[in-house]
């Protein structure tokens, strides 16, 4: 069920954060990331790393994990799979 897109449209990408079960965005550092604001900006369920520039864009919205634990972020993922609320 993952799916790996690139060149979409506006529309298509807003169609795809919109019918997403979750979006996982594993990243190393940021300052900025607009991928991160549109999935905020369209309520799709997230996952990503623990950094104090995610935090600051996501705040509580987020599920948080440590950069590089796979573990962690795969029972992130099964728990959003899970949640039917």
């Amino acid at each position: 069920r993952v799916q790996f897109l690139s060149g979409l449209s506006d529309e298509a990408l807003r169609d795809e954060y919109e019918t997403a079960s979750v979006f996982f965005l594993p990243l190393t550092h940021a300052m900025a990331n607009d991928a991160l604001l549109e999935a905020l900006a369209l309520a799709t369920p997230i996952v990503v790393t623990d950094l104090p520039a995610t935090r600051d864009y996501a705040g509580p919205a987020a599920r948080y994990v440590e950069p590089g634990d796979a573990e962690q972020a795969a029972a992130a993922i099964r728990d959003l799979l899970g949640d039917t609320d």
